[in-house]
């Protein structure tokens, strides 16, 4: 986190960077609340390659904390194996297992769509849009690939 802000601080003057246990919410509450987070203000909060390191109880949490505080939440969420087409199964379980290896960490949470809905619905949120990995793709480079499939 360091390194981030360091490199970012200069550009992006009202990003404050923590590290907090994410399983901890009265801690980063504290945290962010100590680095100027103040929830009147409409805020955006950010996950990105986090939901495959957090239980599913944890991040039904993060967002009833988040909706609580009404804010918008952007995310990703990777599906589980079993529904991602064969040709593309491989790749992002090589991944997780080296993170797994490397972080100690004990392994990779996938979530349905419906799973992932389900909690957004539960912390009260009722604006939710997914957008498939390949429609994200098209608007990014103009292009499918290498998405072009439903559940690439």
């Amino acid at each position: 986190m360091e390194e981030k802000s360091r490199i970012l601080s200069s550009e992006f003057n009202r990003i404050e960077f923590i590290s907090a246990d994410l399983e901890d919410i009265p801690s980063w509450t504290s945290l962010l609340e100590k680095a100027g987070f103040e929830p009147s203000i409409p805020t955006l909060m950010v996950l990105e390659g986090i939901t495959y390191y957090l239980t599913k109880p944890t991040l039904a949490s993060i967002f009833e904390w988040a909706r609580s505080r009404h804010m918008t939440i952007i995310g990703e969420f990777g599906l589980p194996p079993e529904v991602v087409i064969p040709e593309h199964r491989e790749y992002p379980k090589r991944v997780f297992e080296v993170i797994t290896k490397l972080s100690h960490h004990p392994g990779a949470n996938f979530y349905s769509r419906e799973e992932f809905l389900d909690m957004a619905i539960q912390a009260g949120y009722s604006k939710i849009s997914l957008i498939p990995m390949r429609d994200m793709q098209v608007l990014r480079t103009g292009g499918t690939y290498p998405f072009a499939k439903e559940n690439a």
